[in-house]
Order: structure tokens, then C-alpha cells, then sequence
């Protein structure tokens, strides 16, 4: 019920005026839905079973009107209309193809306007009663064409093919297309519609796949509203996913845009280099233009998506530009092959019974198409149709997809039908089902429908190449497909643009994209030691330092404080805290050499010095100097520097204790030895001076027992303390004391 108010909101305007007209005119026998202005004209061949078609001849009052005016000198439209034609012939010819049974079509003129569309689908609907005459429908109110399936109107905007995909689903007609917006697409949304290229989603996903390829993250959109509205809106969306962020989005007005403000706002982000222009092609070379007259020509790289080419409506012509040279481009892939193109230059222009075909013809050529002498302007017709050859296979699929549907149709369900009986027998709800099961090889391809209604395609990826002053040319560089695209990247051609700095060093770029390329890019890289602070986009960022104690955390957005006796880790790019590694003297580190030198040259002297007192130990100057005291002190050197030695070893709890040991011990003999040695000689001589009475407790025995007395009490403090290694603040193993009680 929600559609059926739908459709009468939508048509219930021409309806009222078409009931009004038609009970007014009823003795006339005027058509039920009429429209004063509207063109009642049809091209028509009649055959068992026929389809409906939508051409573009004349031109509307007003942009969308309601009238139909002049004819527009448009071969393209006489193209589409007669490729049409053509191939309803191509399957009348065709023995394994609807045997027995003849194809027909009727074409209405929808005058480039969206309301005359909606009012001349209206013919197409399928009535209950009345008397099939023609493939007319007729009773006495009422006019409307038998139909099995519909051809979709050209170039028709979202409103457009909605409205009539909806009233064509709810009537159960099969209406085929392959230009329509991609929103239509939406799984289960419209059945009955049927493309036979691959929605918008697909192009979109083309060309973000390929700028993602290249390394391009930072870009910029320019694109018309009508008909790339939802276009870029898909593009908008999705590129988000391919990581890629739009610096500014510029919309080319309808009435008189200044393209030199477009160019002016693309410049102020000049590292986005990368445009990617939904335009037409005249909107395109203006562009192009505007940027020359900015000195802004090597500056950008220019994607130019124009969606009536991408479908094969329109062909690129020649270009005549050579400021687009460098420019990439995306092309539907098509089957190599001019069958289709060679049927449709055989068909002879002068039996048609087109209706437009003769006035159109004159008005463009100036000559009448029945006289020999526009021989010649036949042949620029050929010449035409031969550049056309994406258009003409498409408009040739689409009459086949509904021909090969009909043809399994009927093979399984009236395999003995002929005429009206082959007729009724095709119903729209077995016709949308055949046609979701089709499968051949059409001209442009294969033809074999998604769960969404739609052909999944291929498509080149184009650069427009200058070989000299005025030729221009296209070399396909790549191919995408639906999740993957091969991109020849060595023949593609960057002579064309300036050389600029760079943001991203060479060193950080990828080894597969080469040095030519140009890079657009809103922030260079952070090093390992950096993190980002991000901006409104997610592509643009500052990078800052962190502290030496700090690791990056947060996703590189923030610093974090390592742990004590922990240090940010580089080889996993500051992003972990790691133990910071133990140092001590090692044998082989320069100081300890030279001390490990040094302590070895004086223990041999001590131990010479050592063995000359043992060897002279009864000189009188031997004894004289306190011998016994002599030996002490000699054996606190040598153990002295033998804790040298060991302090130049990792340190351990033993070693670390016996440098303790050793150490104090060294101090404590030399010192005892010197003090008694002092107050001995003081002794002897205060004594001399006084008497000459021997003191008490100087022999060498005593010396001695004092000494020792000394070195026992420091032994005690060892006894009542303990060494250990430990760690500093600095994270250096070192020995340490700590007092027990």
C-alpha cells in the first residue's frame, strides 16, 4: 500500500489531467493518458512479442518541462534509437534465438525531460482488457503498448528512473538499463530493475583502489551535482575506508561557474595534488583551462570520471585538449569486437521508418537523406558509428538480455507457443525471474546478473598521453576488478609535472612506487621517536618528540613514563619500556686495561721489593727500618692492588665480599704499620734524651702483637657488616655495604 501512495503522489497529476482530456475528447477516442504538447509520435516495428524503448529527440519548453519543443540535432540519439532497431533485427535473424517467433519494440520520445518521461512510461503499463491490435492495446478510453519488458530513458537523473522503476515494479515489468544511479541498488529495493554494467559503487571503488595503490592519501573532489550527485556521495563515503582523506570538496555551479575560483580553492591545499573531477568533458577541459591560467598546469594530477563514458553512453572523442595530457581516466572493459557496429552500418537509413530520423538528418547535413548526393554524408555517419562501439554494444546487450531471457522462458514453460499464445505466456513475475538466471556472451561482455541485479565488470585504467604538439592518445596503464587492480606503474608517464619538494622522504616510500612519482600527502611520517597530534582529518597530523624516559602510547598520539630502571625500547619503535641493561667494569673496556695495567706492574714490583727483603733480611738498614713492620706493610700493597684486579670483574656477593675484606684489610695494615712504626722511633728517641733506658714494647714481636690488636678491631667491623652487589640509580652494579643489628 506504501508504494501505491507513492505512485499516485508521483502520477496522480498526470493522471487527473489525462482522465479530464480523455472524457472531454471521448468521442475523438483520444489516448486515456494525454497531455496537451507531449509527442504522441512512436517508432515502431511490431512483432510477436515486443519491447518498450525510451529515445531523446526533441528538446522540453523549459529545462524539465512539461512540452515537448523543436528536435535537438543530436546523431547520438538517432545512434541509440537506431542501434535499438538494429538489434531487434540482429535476434529476428538469429534461427537459434526465438524461433518462430518475431521481436518488435515501440519507442516514445521522453524530450529531455523528466515529467514527459514519467507520462510517456505510462503507455508501457499493461492493461486486463481490451483487444491487443498492433501491440497496441486499445478500448474506447484507453491507449497503452504490449509490452514484455522496458529499455530505460537515456541519461535519466535519480528521480527519474526511480519514480518509473517504481511504478514498473509495481505493474511487474522488466525495465533494463545500464546508466542508471547506483542508489537503485540496494538489495531487494527494486527487482524489476535490471543493469547490465556494474553500479557506481564499482567505478568508486576503481578509482580509490588505484589512488590507494599510488600512495596518494591527501585529494581533492570537483564534480557537477547533476548526474554525479550520488556518485560522489559513494566516493565521499568509501574513501574513508581506503584510508584516503578529502582536503576540499569544490562544486561547479549550473549557471556560470568560475572555474578560476574552483582552481584558487584546489591550490590552498597545494599538497593535495591528486583531483579527482566528476565533470563532463567540456566541464573538464574548463578546468583544465583555468589551472593554465593559474600556472597551476604541473601541479595537479588529474582523474577525470565522467559516468556517461564509464558506462559506454558517450565515447571519449579525440581529445582536442592537450592541457589534459597526463590525466588518468577509467574506461568500462569491453570485449574486443565490431559485429554489433558492422550490423548497425548495414542497416540501410533510408527504409527506416523513424519518424525524427529524416528531419534530424536534413537539419544536421543540410541535405535530404534519400538523395545520392549526401553519399557522403553516409559515409560520416559510418565514420561515426565506428567510433562508438562501447554505446552501440551496450544498447545491443540490452536488447539481447531481454531476448535470451524470453527464449529460456519459453523453451521451458510454452515450447510450442507461437504469437499471442507466446505472448501471454511471457508474464513479468517468469520474465524478472529468466532474467536474473541470463547468461551469454554479449558484445560488451558477459552478461550474468549479481544477487543485486547487476553485471559485474572490469575497468581499464587510462593515461591521456601527448606524442607531440597536437596528437593525443590513451594507453590503458592498469585494470581493477572487484577487490584487486594491476597497475603497470613503469608506463606511466609523469613528464608532465613539475618537480616539487617533498614531504615524505624517499626513504620512507615504498620500494614499489617509483621515484617519479608525485606524492599527495597532508603530513610526512613520524619518526620512531615522534608521535603524532592529529588533526580534524585523520591523513593530516604534527609529529612531536617525546621525553628520553618516555615510550609512545595511545596509538603514537601520546607519551608515556617508563618505570624505574626501565628505558623506552627503539628497536619496537619507542613504543615499549625496557629493562635498562646492567654496567660495570669489564677486563676489556679501556679504563680497566690500563688499571689492570698498572696494578700488574706494581705487584711485580712488590713482589721483587718482596723477595729483596727476604733475601737481605739481616742487613742492618733492614732492621733498622722495622722489618717486620716492612713486611705488613709490603703485604697491604700487594693486596691493595690485587682488589684492584677485582674490581674490574662483574661484581658478585663473593666478590664483592672479598673486595670488602681486602680492601679494609690493606688500609688497616698500612696504617697500623705506619702509626707504630711513628710512636716506635718517638719512643726510642724521647728515651735517648731522657735516659738511656731501652723502652718497653719495641721489639719486633711487640710491634707485631700491636699491630695486629689494630687490624682485629677493623676486623671485628667486618665481621659485623656484610657486602653485596646492587643496583644504582643509573642502573650500575656496584658493591654495597649493608650493617647487620
Amino acid at each position: 500500500m506504501r508504494n501505491l501512495h507513492l505512485l499516485f503522489g508521483v502520477f496522480s497529476p498526470l493522471v487527473l489531467f489525462a482522465n479530464t482530456t480523455s472524457a472531454s475528447n471521448y468521442t475523438t477516442q483520444k489516448p486515456f493518458y494525454f497531455m496537451p504538447g507531449i509527442s504522441d509520435e512512436t517508432h515502431s516495428v511490431i512483432g510477436d512479442i515486443n519491447i518498450g524503448a525510451f529515445v531523446d529527440f526533441r528538446s522540453s519548453n523549459i529545462i524539465g518541462g512539461d512540452t515537448c519543443a523543436e528536435l535537438e540535432n543530436s546523431l547520438g540519439n538517432m545512434i541509440h534509437a537506431e542501434a535499438i532497431a538494429s538489434a531487434v533485427d540482429f535476434v529476428n535473424n538469429n534461427k537459434s534465438l526465438l524461433p518462430n517467433l518475431t521481436l518488435g519494440f515501440i519507442m516514445r520520445d521522453m524530450c529531455s525531460s523528466t515529467k514527459i518521461a514519467l507520462a510517456q512510461s505510462l503507455y508501457f503499463l499493461p492493461h486486463t482488457g481490451g483487444v491487443s491490435n498492433g501491440g497496441v492495446i486499445k478500448n474506447s478510453r484507453q491507449k497503452r503498448h504490449n509490452v514484455i519488458a522496458v529499455l530505460s530513458p537515456p541519461y535519466s537523473d535519480n528521480i527519474m528512473i526511480r519514480s518509473i522503476a517504481k511504478l514498473y515494479e509495481t505493474a511487474h515489468i522488466p525495465l533494463v538499463d545500464f546508466d542508471s544511479p547506483s542508489e537503485l541498488f540496494i538489495k531487494g529495493q527494486h527487482p524489476y530493475f535490471f543493469k547490465i554494467v556494474p553500479s557506481d559503487v564499482k567505478i568508486v571503488d576503481a578509482v580509490l583502489r588505484f589512488i590507494r595503490d599510488m600512495e596518494w592519501s591527501f585529494i581533492s573532489v570537483v564534480y557537477t551535482p547533476a548526474p554525479f550527485a550520488g556518485v560522489v556521495d559513494d566516493f565521499l563515503y568509501r574513501a574513508n575506508k581506503y584510508g584516503i582523506c578529502i582536503a576540499s570538496k569544490q562544486r561547479i555551479a549550473h549557471f556560470m561557474p568560475d572555474y578560476g575560483e574552483i582552481i584558487s580553492n584546489l591550490l590552498v591545499d597545494n599538497t593535495a595534488r591528486v583531483i579527482v573531477a566528476f565533470v563532463s568533458k567540456s566541464e573538464f577541459y574548463q578546468l583544465l583551462q583555468a589551472a593554465a591560467d593559474k600556472n597551476a598546469t604541473g601541479h595537479f594530477v588529474w582523474h577525470f570520471v565522467d559516468m556517461y563514458r564509464l558506462n559506454g553512453h558517450f565515447e571519449f572523442d579525440v581529445i582536442n585538449n592537450t592541457l589534459a595530457a597526463g590525466s588518468f581516466t577509467f574506461t568500462l572493459f569491453m570485449t574486443p569486437g565490431t559485429k554489433h557496429v558492422t550490423t548497425l552500418r548495414e542497416r540501410p537509413l533510408i527504409n527506416s521508418d523513424n519518424p525524427w530520423l529524416r528531419d534530424i538528418w536534413t537539419d544536421i547535413f543540410q541535405c535530404p537523406i534519400n538523395k545520392r548526393f549526401c553519399d557522403e554524408k553516409l559515409k560520416e555517419w559510418d565514420n561515426l558509428v565506428t567510433s562508438r562501439p562501447s554505446n552501440i554494444a551496450l544498447t545491443f546487450d540490452l536488447v539481447l538480455t531481454i531476448a535470451h531471457a524470453a527464449h529460456n522462458l519459453l523453451l521451458e514453460r510454452c515450447p510450442n507457443a507461437r504469437g499471442a499464445q507466446a505472448r501471454a505466456c511471457i508474464t513479468g513475475e517468469l520474465l524478472r525471474e529468466y532474467l536474473k538466471n541470463v547468461s551469454f556472451e554479449g558484445f560488451s561482455g558477459e552478461i550474468k546478473f549479481d544477487e543485486n541485479n547487476q553485471v559485474q565488470r572490469m575497468y581499464f585504467i587510462n593515461q591521456i598521453i601527448q606524442e607531440n604538439h597536437t596528437l593525443i592518445r590513451e594507453d590503458p596503464i592498469g585494470l581493477c576488478e572487484t577487490s584487486n587492480c594491476w597497475i603497470n606503474t613503469e608506463g606511466i608517464s609523469w613528464s608532465h609535472l613539475n618537480r616539487e619538494p617533498r614531504i615524505v622522504p624517499w626513504n620512507n616510500a615504498s620500494s614499489s612506487i617509483l621515484i617519479e612519482v608525485p606524492e599527495s600527502v597532508c603530513s610526512r611520517p613520524c619518526l620512531i621517536s615522534e608521535y603524532k597530534i592529529e588533526k580534524e582529518l585523520h591523513c593530516c597530523w604534527e609529529c612531536r618528540r617525546c621525553r628520553k624516559n618516555e615510550r609512545i602510547s595511545a596509538g603514537n598520539t601520546s607519551c608515556e613514563e617508563c618505570p624505574e630502571f626501565e628505558w623506552p625500547d627503539e628497536s619496537t619503535g619507542y613504543r615499549n619500556c625496557s629493562p635498562i641493561p646492567l654496567t660495570y667494569p669489564k677486563p676489556s673496556d679501556n679504563l680497566s686495561i690500563i688499571l689492570i695495567c698498572l696494578a700488574i706492574f706494581v705487584l711485580i714490583i712488590t713482589i721483587i721489593t718482596f723477595t729483596g727483603y727476604i733475601l737481605y733480611h739481616n742487613e742492618r738498614v733492614v732492621k733498622a727500618g722495622s722489618r717486620e713492620l716492612s713486611f705488613l706493610k709490603l703485604f697491604a700493597i700487594f693486596v691493595g692492588y690485587l682488589t684492584t684486579l677485582l674490581l674490574q670483574t662483574k661484581p658478585t656477593d663473593e666478590t664483592c665480599g672479598a673486595i670488602y675484606v681486602m680492601f679494609s684489610m690493606t688500609f688497616t695494615c698500612l696504617h697500623a704499620s705506619l702509626l707504630i712504626k711513628t710512636i716506635r722511633i718517638y719512643r726510642i728517641f724521647k728515651s735517648g734524651t731522657q735516659n738511656n733506658r731501652r723502652p718497653r714494647f719495641i721489639s719486633p714481636r711487640s710491634q707485631l702483637i700491636i699491630a695486629g690488636f689494630l687490624v682485629s678491631i677493623q676486623e671485628r667491623n667486618l665481621i659485623d657488616s656484610k657486602s653485596q652487589a646492587y643496583v644504582a640509580s643509573e642502573r650500575t652494579l656496584q658493591c654495597s655495604k649493608e650493617v647487620l643489628g
